[in-house]
């Protein structure tokens, strides 16, 4: 879990001190930090817990980034753009879908 934890410290803190627009908050949430998450999820077996303690403080510096409020419902942050969410990744979702491929 360590490395997770390094990579949500290391976006969090160069996100709260650029100066992104939110388009490009955006670019660099999906085409950067994502996929560096993605790559070891499908060898660890976290719990649901676990990794939302360990998202917790990317979720929150992409929605403050992004204009939202930080404790905004996580249920509206991930959820799908079509149906009103934001379309950010859920950490435990994507281990799932990393294990399933």
């Amino acid at each position: 879990m360590t490395k997770i934890q390094q990579h949500v410290q290391e976006y969090t803190s160069r996100l709260y001190c650029s100066s992104l627009s939110q388009y490009e908050t955006m670019i660099g949430y999906f085409a950067c930090f994502i996929p560096k998450i993605q790559y070891g999820l499908a060898l660890m077996t976290h719990t649901k817990q676990s990794l939302e303690n360990a998202q917790w403080p990317a979720t929150a510096a992409t929605l403050a980034k992004l204009g939202y409020r930080r404790t905004i419902h996580r249920s509206i942050a991930y959820g799908f753009p079509r149906y009103g969410g934001l379309g950010l990744r859920n950490f435990y979702v994507e281990q799932g879908i990393a294990q399933l491929q």
